[in-house]
């Protein structure tokens, strides 16, 4: 049977923030890594360029907590640019350098609020080095919240910060493993990485983020790790599965159902992962079916 764990239970207050210049996966990278970040289990995927020693694109998501006591979350494919003196670009992982197996890159974005009269800004470091088998390094990311927005016509005197959210360092491992590891995302821009066992007869973990609205009121966002599916001769595998755990409030307790399919073959695979959770005052939060390709290269 199928387990889950989950390190980070989130009802978000504040509208997590997509990159820009989210898309589907590329499917043309010399190499893909897959691991995940230490302290939140968020999976995160690489591709590296044709030398195998840049960094091409990047497929991850992370948890900011705020100072109001709010959670921020972010997840998406992120496109790598080269710096360009003198130009300001929005929506990439913008690069001061990637070149032989180091990189370090700042992404920067920003959005209106729906709620209000303001705007949010995001900005992310990611920093890391290949090895060929393996790569590490950390994610550092602030956002602001300000009641000025983004296109204003004219600048106040004083802009006010409504809330600010930071992640500190986080420090994230991915490896590289042709046949073995695979990265890639899901239909809701989430990074999946799954991983197959030694001998090749099953996926020994699936790690996937998922998200949701809930009804009536509410959102969510989760890291999960699944473990232990078997594979048929053909490379399929998969099951429906649910969980229950103790409500926070300490009465009742919410159930997970989970439904995760697919098949692997020697560099590729795809499938379909499903996910819901039922509260016990009756809110559910629901992903919906979501198709997921993933690579391994």
């Amino acid at each position: 049977m199928p387990r889950a764990h989950r390190s980070i239970v989130l009802i978000a207050a504040l509208l997590s923030l997509p990159p820009a210049l989210a898309s589907s996966v590329s499917a043309a990278a010399p190499a893909v890594y897959g691991g995940e970040i230490a302290s939140t289990d968020d999976p995160i995927v690489l591709r590296t360029g044709a030398s195998g020693r840049t960094l091409a694109s990047t497929v991850l998501g992370f948890t900011a907590a705020c100072e109001s006591g709010r959670r921020y979350t972010f997840h998406g494919p992120v496109k790598v640019r080269s710096q360009t003196p003198g130009s300001l670009v929005m929506g990439a992982l913008v690069m001061t350098r990637n070149a032989r197996g180091s990189f370090t890159g700042t992404y920067t974005a920003a959005q209106d609020l729906t709620s209000r009269t303001g705007s949010s800004r995001i900005e992310f470091t990611l920093q890391g080095r290949f090895d060929g088998r393996a790569a590490s390094g950390t994610l550092r990311a602030v956002v602001d919240f300000v009641d000025v927005p983004v296109l204003s016509p004219t600048l106040p005197e004083q802009v006010t910060l409504l809330d600010r959210c930071s992640t500190g360092t986080l420090r994230w491992k991915a490896s590289h493993r042709p046949g073995v590891v695979y990265g890639g995302a899901t239909n809701q821009d989430e990074a999946i990485v799954l991983i197959r066992s030694k001998d090749r007869r099953s996926v020994a973990s699936a790690h996937a983020g998922w998200h949701a609205a809930c009804l009536p009121e509410g959102w969510v966002d989760f890291p999960e790790t699944f473990t232990g599916f078997p594979l048929s001769a053909a490379g399929a595998f998969g099951d429906a599965f649910a969980w229950r755990y103790p409500s926070s409030s300490g009465t009742g307790e919410n159930l997970y159902d989970y439904d995760l399919r697919g098949r692997l073959a020697r560099g590729s695979g795809s499938g379909t992962f499903a996910a819901k959770v039922t509260y016990p005052d009756g809110s559910v939060c629901d992903s919906g079916p979501q198709r997921w390709s993933v690579r391994s290269t």
